[in-house]
């Protein structure tokens, strides 16, 4: 499974925005830090990742699965 840490940058995969399946909201430009990963149970695409969506303070908490998720090169 990816390396996704806590206080990393990330994004939602890219096929998961232009799909649709990402939902209705979300675009290819949206950056995330990880606030909170979900380590009850070995990590695999379905783990639980809460995060906040950079440049946003007061909304913009989410949580994803974890194989949704991409690292911010």
């Amino acid at each position: 499974m990816n390396n996704i840490q806590v206080g990393d940058i990330v994004k939602i995969n890219e096929d998961l925005v232009n799909s649709g399946f990402a939902g209705d909201g979300y675009n290819n430009d949206m950056r995330f830090e990880v606030l909170s990963i979900d380590e009850k149970y070995e990590r695999d695409y379905r783990t639980e990742v809460i995060a906040r969506l950079i440049g946003s303070h007061a909304y913009g908490i989410d949580v994803f699965s974890l194989g949704m998720l991409e690292l911010v090169k």
